[in-house]
């Protein structure tokens, strides 16, 4: 199977998206590990695309969406 051109540079377009959208998945990551101590009970259970889940108590909801 051939790659068209216009393939091509969708290609090139979707990696620089996708890159940028990672590399900010990963900071999130970072800022939620150097802020661990601020809601010790918070647990990421999943980070998916732009989105990082955790799993906490609900008495510590509020503290950990901040």
């Amino acid at each position: 199977m051939a790659v068209e051109p216009d393939q091509f540079y969708r290609a090139k377009a979707n990696y620089v998206i996708n890159g940028t959208g990672g590399d900010g998945l990963k900071r999130a990551l970072v800022l939620l590990w150097d802020r661990r101590a601020e809601c010790p009970t918070a647990e990421p259970v999943l980070a998916v695309h732009d989105e990082v889940v955790l799993e906490v108590p609900e008495a510590d909801a509020e503290r950990a969406r901040t």
